[in-house]
């Protein structure tokens, strides 16, 4: 009867540590955001961290990212949902559009101010121009 207990014991923790390997790893990888935290970084940490960092922006905004999210957060599911095609395809095209939309600071001569800036979807420059009225005119 002992013999079968630990028996037992021992399949119920290797399937505890399959269970929980993906969150844990998720979790603990997230200490290596600070450079205070010792140990040797893993390879592919700092893509792991822009990743989730990208993720949970789109929580607020998209309804299966924030759905995948809560799932691998209360444990639900395996983190890996995050990498759900979906989800990926989601944070990729959310971060080509904001590299399109940064503007370039205005330049400003005299009461013109220029304002260059990419559009999302185009590779072409566009410029805003304020013309400022002189007042009392």
């Amino acid at each position: 009867m002992q013999q079968e207990a630990s028996g037992f014991a021992l399949r119920f923790q290797k399937a505890l540590i399959k269970a929980v390997k993906g969150s844990w790893l998720l979790a603990t990888g997230e200490d290596f955001r600070y450079p205070e935290t010792e140990g040797k970084r893993p390879l592919g940490m700092g893509l792991l961290h822009w990743y989730t960092r990208r993720v949970n922006e789109l929580t607020a905004s998209n309804r299966l990212v924030k759905e995948r999210f809560t799932q691998a957060l209360h444990l639900y599911k395996s983190p890996l949902v995050l990498f759900d095609p979906r989800v990926v395809g989601a944070v990729l095209l959310k971060e080509l559009a904001s590299r399109r939309r940064k503007r370039v600071a205005p330049i400003t001569q005299g009461s013109v101010t220029l304002t260059p800036s990419v559009q999302a979807g185009t590779s072409e420059t566009r410029s805003e121009v304020l013309v400022e009225e002189p007042v009392g005119r």
